[in-house]
């Protein structure tokens, strides 16, 4: 809602990742947004169709952390819109 609070969703790191992906899916398994970019967050957009309805998505972030081990962490992030 652009009020500055929680309106990207992006993993916080204390390093900067040597690899990284990130992937935010719909419950159908769809790819609604991806970056390789750890400075870029999802800010619950879809692209050109406007913003995604309130629900539950999954994430799924591969990232090869600073002393060379690759980590993947998935869950979910909830969506609320106004």
């Amino acid at each position: 809602n652009d009020d500055g609070q929680n309106d990207i969703f992006m993993p916080v790191f204390d390093f900067i990742p040597r690899e990284y992906k990130m992937f935010i899916y719909d419950r159908s398994g769809k790819i609604l947004f991806q970056s390789t970019d750890p400075q870029t967050g999802w800010d619950g957009y879809l692209n050109s169709r406007g913003i995604a309805p309130s629900g539950v998505y999954v994430y799924h972030i591969e990232y090869q952390s600073y002393n060379g081990i690759r980590q993947v962490d998935t869950g979910t992030v909830t969506l609320v819109n106004p």
